[in-house]
């Protein structure tokens, strides 16, 4: 593990979504374009995943800046 972490071959789980997948998601959701079972079914995945997405891109209320 350590020697695949060096070479940078040590990369884990790819994610679901796309950058530009992942924008139009959350932009199609701020504008009520879509619910959170719409982009579900579009790109094949659970509302969980859309939840997590939505949750990655609001931005952080814990004061820091």
């Amino acid at each position: 593990m350590a020697a695949a972490g060096a070479k940078g071959k040590l990369k884990g789980k790819q994610p679901k979504l796309t950058g530009w997948q992942q924008v139009h998601l959350v932009e199609s959701h701020a504008t009520g374009e879509h619910s959170i079972a719409d982009p579900a079914e579009l790109f094949s995945m659970s509302r969980a995943t859309v939840h997590r997405v939505l949750e990655r891109a609001r931005p952080s209320s814990d004061g820091h800046s």
